[in-house]
């Protein structure tokens, strides 16, 4: 190329600009232009048509033909390099250093290349991943994308060491001499590696799950090779190392096949004993009824008498798949509580005082309740009938077979 553009250029063209023929510089110029323009020509080719072409005959791929065309261009752009600088005839030196930046050129391209189609694969995966009901593999779906890019990486750096002509196997034997300090300076992420394993290996959560770890409560979003990310109920986004979480215990509250739910109704001390026994079997029917509470198991009792109430103890379990739907049930509950409340003729207590003014007695005291005190025959038949035998004994209002867990039941014996 020198000597044709010795012999067939005019001799202005010759002429050296800092050491460089004119000719030279109009050619580096050249080159330049052709690779910008084969460059776009490549992105537009295959954008448009090819693109266009590949998803008329496997649309799943029309995505990573897309990704392709970047560092395709970018190969493009290496092969001018490498085909035209040569015949510009500079010097050893000059063109040495060419082609070991056309290499490195080449390399990434082709590092970029593998690198998008990546990010391809991992969706593809991911789709499947959520047609699946397991979430283990929604896990894995970025941790295996996070290890396919890394290894990556890591082949590209090594293929540019050997093109930078560094010798890689010594390279490693020396970084063997420093693994001590390096191991120790790096125990934290190896640590949060193994963590990982751990999490992957024991599953304790998976992403999605409602977790409390520790002081940290929220949705798992994201679980990695360092650190596993959630999502607060305040939105906030808290990261925690896999080292720490492999320490503590974790309450996977995602992982619960029922959902509780438990209440103390208090009930005014005007309430009589049969209206305690109606709302009680009420409750009972109600937990029979519904749908999505649990009919096996349920403690539905009068419970204590408190500071300013008649206390019913509510524990049932509803069986629903989120927290939205566990609302959405104690929102139903509580509504037919109501209805039975004001059905039965009970109120719902809340904290008061009964303030009583001793005035004017004198020294008769107050009969409670403003009738006679009964006489001490009459007191001791009413101790003697709530005992052993007695008519009191135990006393019973058999409104209902009581609804118990497990045994639906109807009305009570004599009723029709």
């Amino acid at each position: 190329m020198h000597t044709w553009a010795a012999e067939n250029l005019p001799l202005w063209f010759n002429d050296r600009v800092i050491g460089v023929a004119i000719w030279q510089i109009f050619g580096i110029f050249a080159l330049i232009f052709i690779a910008l323009l084969l460059q776009r020509l490549v992105v537009f080719f295959i954008s448009s048509y090819f693109k266009r072409l590949v998803g008329r005959v496997a649309p799943s791929l029309e995505d990573s033909v897309q990704r392709a065309a970047q560092p395709l261009s970018g190969l493009t752009m290496a092969l001018v390099f490498g085909v035209g600088f040569p015949l510009l005839g500079f010097g050893s030196t000059v063109e040495g250093v060419v082609r070991l930046a056309v290499r490195i050129l080449a390399v990434a391209s082709g590092v970029w290349l593998v690198y998008r189609q990546i990010d391809v694969i991992s969706r593809v995966l991911a789709d499947r991943a959520e047609r699946t009901e397991t979430k283990l593999d929604d896990q894995l779906v970025p941790l295996v994308r996070r290890t396919l890019k890394s290894f990556t990486m890591a082949i590209g750096g090594i293929f540019v060491l050997q093109n930078l002509d560094v010798d890689v196997a010594s390279l490693v034997a020396g970084l063997g001499l420093g693994g001590l300090a390096f191991a120790l300076a790096a125990k934290d992420t190896l640590a949060n590696f193994f963590g990982s394993l751990v999490i992957f290996i024991d599953r304790p959560f998976q992403i999605g799950d409602w977790v409390i770890i520790g002081n940290i409560e929220g949705t798992v979003a994201d679980v990695g090779f360092r650190t596993t990310r959630i999502r607060t109920f305040y939105d906030s986004l808290v990261t925690v190392p896999n080292s720490q979480l492999t320490a503590k215990s974790i309450d996977n509250m995602g992982a619960r096949e029922h959902r509780r739910i438990k209440m103390m109704l208090g009930l005014t001390y005007s309430t009589t004993p049969p209206q305690m026994q109606a709302f009680v079997e009420g409750l009972r029917a109600i937990i029979t009824a519904h749908p999505l509470t649990r009919k096996d198991t349920y403690e539905i009792h009068f419970n204590q008498f408190g500071a300013y109430a008649l206390e019913v103890l509510f524990y049932v379990f509803v069986t629903v798949p989120s927290w939205s739907e566990e609302l959405k049930a104690r929102h139903e509950l509580m509504l037919s509580i109501l209805e039975l409340a004001q059905r039965v003729g009970v109120e719902f207590a809340f904290p008061t005082s009964t303030i009583q003014v001793d005035a004017f007695y004198g020294d008769t005291p107050r009969v409670v309740g403003g009738g006679k005190a009964p006489g001490a025959r009459a007191l001791q038949e009413t101790v003697e009938g709530f005992g052993p035998g007695g008519a009191l004994a135990n006393p019973r209002f058999d409104l209902t077979h009581g609804y118990y867990p497990g045994q639906p039941s109807g009305r009570g014996e004599g009723e029709g």
